[in-house]
């Protein structure tokens, strides 16, 4: 098991300057594809749990491939590395710790699903998030831009911009369960300390 997210001070210039604007494009089309599955299996998945109360484990497969995808790409879009993620998705468990608390698996399957949560509350909650995620993304944006330019100046990452970085990416990690429909469980408001594991098979 691997701690996530730890802070890599030194930079490659050419990195930044040429091969990551260039690999997150291809990501980002990869993202479009896995994304595209995952949100026909999404609005399955929300019919069946309306039926019947449960989730269907294949779909919700599917859907957390898509998912722990997306938490692969992120620290290498949002420039906390230059360790190139795969282009497809790699069999993975991952491991929140927060404060004060024993590692728990971010994504297990739930099979219970509450009608009430997916059909009313779910859609609104989510909107909050967005919300919040909205105003995390623009000062995350401002502090990769910032960090952008430190980089292409010293070779290096400055420690307090990418502790900003991580925070918006960890409360992404933290809401995408919830707004994936994988859990019922919904998540703070506000970015939770924690420290993020990879178990990769």
């Amino acid at each position: 098991m691997e701690k996530y997210l730890q802070f890599e001070r030194e930079a490659d210039r050419l990195e930044v300057l040429i091969i990551r604007p260039i690999y997150s494009i291809v990501i980002a089309i990869v993202l479009a594809v896995y994304g595209f599955i995952a949100g026909i299996c999404q609005a399955i998945q929300w019919l069946i749990v309306i039926i019947t109360g449960e989730r269907n484990e294949g779909l919700n497969n599917s859907i957390k491939n898509f998912v722990e995808y997306y938490i692969q790409v992120l620290p290498y879009t949002s420039n906390l590395t230059d360790a190139r993620p795969d282009l497809s998705h790699q069999n993975m468990k991952i491991f929140i710790e927060k404060l004060g608390n024993n590692k728990e698996e971010l994504l297990p399957f739930e099979r219970e699903a509450d009608r009430l949560e997916v059909f009313i509350i779910r859609p609104i909650y989510t909107f909050i998030i967005g919300i919040v995620l909205a105003v995390y993304g623009i000062i995350a944006g401002i502090c990769i831009a910032i960090q952008w330019l430190i980089v292409l100046i010293t070779g290096e990452r400055n420690e307090g911009l990418n502790g900003s970085i991580k925070n918006y990416v960890e409360y992404y990690f933290q809401t995408l369960p919830y707004t994936s429909n994988l859990t019922d469980v919904r998540p703070a408001l506000s970015h939770q300390d924690m420290n993020v594991y990879l178990e990769r098979f």
